[in-house]
């Protein structure tokens, strides 16, 4: 479904419902009207309120936005110079795939491969799905040489081993799909296959060790050892190739002109681009949540085979991480900053571990975001702009108003505020939770997207 320009006026008013298309199949979102600003087609206000569960072969991952909305956006009076396009928290490629069908270059980037490699599935043709199964039929041998591989979290030693043999078919027989990330190099239709390879192979896994959770994206950190699956060489291989025949081919795929998207294996605090070379950027950082994106892909980074101590070490590395962060008993925040603020409140929150854990881990996330708002000001052209979907949240009953801090840290380093549109949230995890305190109902929850614009 393309999205429509429709003119564009104060105090004219959007649809309550929008559809939009996610991946391969339609999902309905409720809408709340909103007034449209000028300068934006109709589709920009059907931003569904919060982001929602989509897929990529047997893959759920959570999105902020639809390709429909990046393309929009990318019409809009704001965007619709722009030459290129770059995403520093990439996820699963809405942005670059948006901008793949506007014929805009594109450069995609995150710290974590698994969400590239959803991407690459994401530029998938029939034929390499086709070269994908054909590859799974084969007989595997077992592998293994990974010190204490992440995959023992879930499996015993022996069905570890199986697995990581199949991970080494793939890499023997396409090449390793990450080197190419780590250089910033053109997609391959190599790569593309053991991308599509991978993504299953990290579904078999999560299939196998029966330690889903109730969140879809989530396992359990650690199954004791006397329980962890013992799934044969023959059921993994079985497995595979079951998940590899229900996968379709991606239906916003532009084969042909994926040489526009270039995806980079790095932080969004060394995007790794020239100086002042990029258009526009579009994207959405990791909120407040405190959700693990490192766990919430664990089978996947398992199957890559990384083992305990890279594991550990990319938790650490994300833009905000969860992990307890280490608390100079010295450090105190100064200054009257709206950020200083919040973090004061919080330290000195009567709650459990307010100042132990989540002062401190909610000031790294502030420090990161800093790094990454200068390193993105680096990297575009003068005048250019930077579209920020971002949502509010709470510590206890505490507004940790993102939208508007993450305002102030780009107004200091260089950027001028130009516009903003805000989508009340009908529902996020925490209110989901059955044990969510009483008090989280009446805490209002709302999605903004932030247009800014390069001025120094």
């Amino acid at each position: 479904m393309k999205s429509r320009d429709l003119p564009t006026c104060n105090g004219a008013w959007v649809p309550a419902v929008a559809q939009v298309q996610r991946n391969s199949y339609w999902l309905v979102a409720p809408m709340v009207e909103v007034p449209f600003l000028m300068g934006f087609p109709a589709a920009v206000h059907k931003i569904p309120p919060t982001p929602k569960l989509g897929g990529v072969g047997t893959r759920s991952y959570y999105a902020g936005y639809s390709i429909e909305f990046v393309q929009a956006v990318l019409r809009s009076d704001w965007f619709s110079g722009a030459t290129s396009i770059l995403d520093p928290w990439c996820g699963a490629g809405t942005t670059c795939l948006a901008s793949l069908a506007e014929g805009l270059p594109s450069h995609g980037v995150d710290i974590n491969p698994v969400p590239l490699l959803l991407t690459l599935r994401r530029l998938a043709s029939a034929s390499e799905l086709a070269r994908a199964r054909r590859f799974a039929l084969r007989r595997f041998e077992a592998g293994g040489d990974v010190s204490e591989p992440l995959l023992h979290r879930w499996f015993s030693k022996r069905a570890s081993a199986d697995f990581l043999g199949v991970s080494e078919a793939i890499r023997s027989e396409f090449g390793d799909p990450l080197q190419p990330l780590r250089m910033g190099a053109a997609v391959s239709s190599e790569q593309v296959v053991a991308a599509i390879l991978f993504i299953a192979l990290g579904a078999a896994a999560r299939q196998l060790a029966h330690a889903q959770t109730t969140n879809p994206t989530w396992l359990k950190m650690r199954i004791p050892s006397r329980n962890r699956a013992r799934a044969h060489a023959v059921t993994i291989a079985n497995t595979l190739r079951q998940i590899l025949a229900a996968q379709l081919v991606p239906c916003t795929s532009k084969q042909k002109d994926r040489g526009l998207v270039t995806l980079h294996l790095r932080g969004a605090t060394d995007l790794g681009l020239a100086s002042g070379t990029v258009g526009a950027i579009i994207t959405s950082p990791p909120y407040l949540t405190r959700i693990d994106y490192a766990v919430a892909t664990s089978a996947e980074l398992a199957v890559l085979s990384y083992s305990e101590e890279s594991f550990e070490l990319l938790r650490r590395s994300q833009t905000g991480p969860v992990l307890a962060q280490p608390l100079n008993v010295e450090d105190t925040e100064t200054g009257d900053s709206a950020i200083a603020e919040v973090l004061r409140k919080i330290r000195r929150h009567s709650s459990k571990a307010a100042e132990s854990y989540y002062y401190p881990t909610i000031r790294s996330y502030f420090s990161g975001l800093n790094e990454a708002l200068r390193e993105a000001h680096r990297t575009l052209t003068s005048q250019a702009h930077f579209g920020l979907v971002l949502q509010n949240s709470y510590f206890k009953d505490i507004l940790i108003d993102l939208p508007q801090l993450a305002k102030e840290q780009a107004e200091g380093i260089g950027f001028k505020h130009v516009d903003q549109i805000d989508y009340p949230c009908s529902s996020t995890r925490a209110t989901m939770h059955p044990h969510r305190a009483s008090w989280r109902e009446t805490q209002a929850k709302t999605e903004s997207f932030i247009i800014l614009r390069k001025t120094t």
